[in-house]
């Protein structure tokens, strides 16, 4: 099975630049840690949350 390591979303709804997990092209998250198989989203009213879930259905 395939896992997501990483990701970054840049200028995507309300979302201007966000990053998570390893990234390997940007040297600032290379040596992150990879995310798990269960990651938790957590954060205010209109932080994005659902606009990063959104991220992944624009791109399949």
């Amino acid at each position: 099975m395939a896992l997501i390591e990483g990701f970054r979303i840049q200028n995507y709804r309300s979302l201007r630049d966000i990053a998570m997990g390893r990234i390997g092209t940007i040297t600032k998250f290379q040596n992150a840690d990879s995310l798990t198989p269960l990651t938790a989203v957590i954060g205010k009213n209109g932080s994005g949350k659902s606009s990063l879930f959104d991220a992944f259905g624009f791109l399949s």
